[in-house]
């Protein structure tokens, strides 16, 4: 099937279609009442007016086309939101948090879903129901299927793949937009009109460096725009987008970038980035990602009416069996005699006192106070955290316990205080000389 790809800014709508014969881009401007700068106000005008580019300028005639939507940063809610292990409702954490963010919107007005990026950290991404019914009434309507909805900001960090904090300074028609990411997420953007002048744009970057921050971020990456800084200590990175070596796809470097991180991480289709997930049902939801569905029987029930879907959801349930094996059950016989054999003596296991074991704890994903954080959780849990520092290797994913021979005992027992909260691997390679028995180094996940 043929991917069509629409973004819609400014009253602007841009469409780019990937196929057989090639990728091709096709623009138009938009009336107000079809759209008010990227929101759609008129979806059955919008639907004809995809349908003109399909049939005239990309001289497509066979309905067998799946659309995608970018989504503008101006119409999305991103955060980072922080939780704390001490209380055993982390939904409830993570939902009072969003709201207490929210600005001029109530939460049962979004759809919203949460994904765990770092341990208590997770990416928060929220956007007004009428916005997403919006695009499924214009699928409805071409009688297409609705492949992906994508805010196209969240895919920048995707494209550089760095967990390093940085800047994303964007233009988009007649915007430019400001993003600041970090753990390849995103936890604030915003968007400023053409007119901002180029010393205006430098104090704003410089501004935002901070937020948030002790240390400024000194990283900046910029798209469809000349910006330069007088920071000596800042690098600044044009992205290099694929153009496919045409100059007339310059203007669609947002669709390029689309193509090129969903082509080579298709499982994000089905991941968080995809707002088309928060509509699933609560029977497909995924392991790992939190979605918040409501309101929505009666959209699904009239989109599926038609004979289309919305999205197919390629997660199984991993039961631990293989289809078309048998289960074979042994007879009584060989149970009495497999109880006979391995009837073991008992051994009483020597009590493990948690504050018995020390602990040095190192930051080896780069997060600002991300040790702090994990020595405290691990202190509430009566550990002894004797030290914290930052480790050698930064960038790291999994979490690693490195246990002295000796202290190999308390393994079964840590691992299973930080799984909740950390992705655990373990190594009994910690010399004994050392005057700690287990050095934790925290990663990202």
């Amino acid at each position: 099937m043929n991917d069509l790809l629409i973004s819609i800014n400014n009253n602007i709508l841009k469409a780019t279609l990937n196929s057989k014969v090639g990728f091709m881009g096709s623009t138009l401007e938009l009336g107000k009442e079809e759209c008010d700068d990227s929101l759609i106000v008129n979806p059955e005008s919008i639907s004809k007016r995809i349908e003109e580019i399909l049939f005239q300028s990309f001289n497509h005639k066979k309905p067998d086309v799946s659309v995608s939507f970018l989504v503008e940063p101006k119409n999305l809610i991103l955060k980072f939101v922080t939780v704390s292990k001490k209380s055993n409702d982390i939904e409830e954490q993570i939902i009072s948090e969003a709201v207490s963010k929210l600005k001029d919107v109530s939460i049962e007005d979004l759809y919203f879903s949460y994904q765990k990026i770092a341990p208590f950290v997770y990416q928060f991404i929220g956007i007004k129901k009428d916005i997403l019914e919006k695009y499924l009434e214009v699928c409805n309507l071409l009688k297409q299927p609705l492949k992906s909805v994508v805010p196209w900001v969240l895919l920048l960090p995707k494209f550089t793949n760095k967990n390093e904090p940085c800047i994303f300074v964007v233009k988009n028609v007649y915007d430019q937009m400001i993003a600041l990411s970090e753990m390849n997420g995103v936890y604030f953007s915003a968007v400023y009109e053409d007119d901002i002048s180029p010393e205006k744009l430098q104090k704003l970057v410089s501004e935002l460096s901070v937020y948030k921050r002790a240390n400024p971020i000194t990283k900046i990456y910029t798209l469809n725009t000349q910006f330069f800084s007088l920071d000596p200590d800042c690098q600044v990175y044009p992205l290099e987008i694929d153009t496919k070596s045409s100059t007339e796809l310059d203007d669609y470097k947002l669709h390029l970038l689309f193509e090129y991180v969903m082509e080579n991480n298709p499982d994000l289709y089905s991941r968080q980035l995809n707002i088309v997930n928060m509509l699933q049902v609560p029977a497909m939801s995924k392991k790992n990602l939190s979605l918040v569905p409501a309101g929505l029987a009666l959209i699904l029930v009239a989109f599926l009416a038609v004979g289309l879907f919305v999205f197919k959801n390629r997660t199984t349930e991993n039961t631990g069996e293989v289809a078309g094996t048998e289960k074979v059950q042994p007879t009584s016989d060989a149970l009495n005699d497999q109880v006979m054999e391995s009837s073991p003596s008992i051994v009483e296991k020597p009590e493990l006192k948690k504050d018995d074991l020390k602990i040095k704890v190192e930051n080896g994903a780069g997060i600002p106070g991300i040790a702090a954080k994990t020595r405290d959780f691990l202190n509430n849990l009566g550990y002894n955290v004797a030290e914290i520092g930052n480790a050698d290797e930064i960038g790291r994913q999994d979490t690693l316990l490195k246990f002295k021979q000796t202290k190999a005992t308390y393994k079964e027992l840590l691992s299973k205080d930080l799984e909740g909260s950390y992705t655990v691997v373990t190594e009994e390679t910690l010399p004994e000389s050392e005057n700690f028995d287990v050095l934790i180094i925290v990663g990202t996940h």
